[in-house]
């Protein structure tokens, strides 16, 4: 009789910790499924961050080729304006080294200036100044910067009337291109006219103010 109880206890026992058993079963597979939930939502915030932070870096990268585009412009930019001013600086350069040849040349043109002078005077011009401005003593300036420029002077005087501005040098036909020397040697105040009448002088100049 005590077996049969005894029998009885253990089939009642039986299925309540079979149940225990299933009830732990079910909890541990709810667990999991849970945790495999939690991975998978971390995944995706790590994924997420991931891409902004891709992102950002793209737009850095982009930043920074811009800065050094920008950069490199700006740079070409100094430095062809630095080549500009060494080509300048060069240029001045040269010329200052050109300079003291470039002197030497005008003063050799200078030196055959007179000599030129002397060839015209050499053949014998016949020139005569006339005061151009009621002063004789313009006439004689002249005469002494004509002499200077080794012409000889045959006769100084008034001219027939007072108001000429600028110098004139009257010139017979055949005496042209003397007349034209002479205009060039007394500068912007001076005007050349044919000689029209009668004269012993091959060459006849008029001052004008501030001969």
């Amino acid at each position: 009789m005590y077996r049969i109880w005894l029998c009885v206890f253990f089939a009642l026992l039986l299925p309540a910790f079979q149940g225990c058993g299933v009830f732990d079963s079910l909890k541990g597979d709810s667990g999991d499924k849970t945790g495999s939930e939690v991975n998978r939502s971390q995944v995706q915030k790590d994924m997420d961050r991931l891409k902004a932070e891709n992102i950002d870096l793209k737009q850095q990268i982009a930043y920074m080729k811009k800065v050094s585009k920008q950069s490199l412009e700006e740079s070409q930019q100094e430095l062809e304006k630095m080549n500009d001013a060494r080509k300048a600086l060069e240029k001045e350069v040269r010329s200052l080294r050109e300079a003291p040849h470039r002197i030497t040349l005008e003063n050799s043109q200078l030196k055959q200036q007179p000599q030129v002078s002397r060839n015209v005077a050499s053949r014998g011009l016949k020139i005569k100044v006339l005061s151009g401005d009621g002063d004789l003593n313009s006439a004689r300036v002249m005469q002494k910067k004509l002499e200077g420029m080794a012409y000889e002077i045959g006769a100084i005087g008034h001219a027939p009337r007072s108001n000429f501005n600028k110098n004139t040098v009257y010139f017979k036909p055949q005496f042209e291109k003397e007349g034209e020397h002479l205009l060039s040697e007394l500068g912007d105040n001076t005007v050349m006219r044919p000689l029209t009448w009668p004269s012993i002088f091959d060459i006849i100049i008029v001052t004008g103010k501030n001969p």
